[in-house]
C-alpha cells in the first residue's frame, strides 16, 4: 500500500492507495469493455470527467497501443478544473514507472501550461489528447465530437465530495 495523493479542496483521494492502476484497469478499461469495443473501429473516442493525475488516460493509451490494429486512432478528451503540476503528476505516478514508461515521459513532455481552455495534444501518431482546463459544466456544451462519444470515464472524486460536477 502506498500513500495516496489527497485533494484538500474536495477531501478525497485521486485513486486507490492499494493499487490505483489496478483500479483504473478494472473500473474504466474493463468496465467499458476495452479493448473489444475499439476492434474494427477507425477512431474510438473516450471522454473523461476529471483528468486528475492522468492515470486513466495513460492506462487507456498503453492498452490501445498494445491492442489496436494498425491505422486505428484513439481520441481522448478529459476535463479538469484544477490541473496538477507536472511534478505532482510525476510524483503521484512514480510507483508505476515500469508499467507506464515511456508513456508517462512522453505525456509529461507535452503537458500544456495550466491555463483555462482546450489544449489539443498529438501524443503519438495514433493518439490525441484534448485536455480541457475548465469546469466540466461550463465547457462540456462547447465540446464538438462529430463521430460521437464511444466511452465515458465518469471520474473526478465521489459525488458527495464534488456534487456540482455530477449534475
Amino acid at each position: 500500500m502506498r500513500e495516496a495523493l489527497y485533494n484538500q479542496r474536495f477531501g478525497d483521494i485521486y485513486f486507490s492507495p492499494e493499487d490505483g492502476l489496478a483500479e483504473t484497469r478494472h473500473v474504466f478499461l474493463e468496465g467499458n469493455g476495452l479493448p473489444a469495443r475499439w476492434e474494427g473501429r477507425d477512431c474510438f473516442t473516450i471522454v473523461e470527467t476529471g483528468f486528475g493525475t492522468g492515470l486513466n488516460f495513460l492506462a487507456a493509451w498503453k492498452l490501445f497501443e498494445e491492442t489496436a490494429q494498425s491505422g486505428q486512432r484513439l481520441d481522448y478528451i478529459s476535463f479538469e478544473m484544477y490541473p496538477l503540476a507536472p511534478s505532482e503528476i510525476e510524483a503521484a505516478l512514480a510507483g508505476w514507472g515500469a508499467a507506464l514508461s515511456p508513456f508517462l515521459e512522453r505525456f509529461l513532455a507535452l503537458y500544456p501550461l495550466r491555463v483555462p481552455g482546450f489544449h489539443r495534444l498529438q501524443i503519438s501518431p495514433r493518439v490525441s489528447l484534448t485536455l480541457v482546463f475548465d469546469d466540466v459544466n461550463a465547457a462540456l456544451p462547447e465540446l464538438c465530437v462529430p463521430r460521437g462519444v464511444d466511452a465515458w470515464f465518469l471520474d473526478g472524486f465521489a459525488p458527495s465530495k464534488k456534487p456540482q460536477m455530477w449534475t
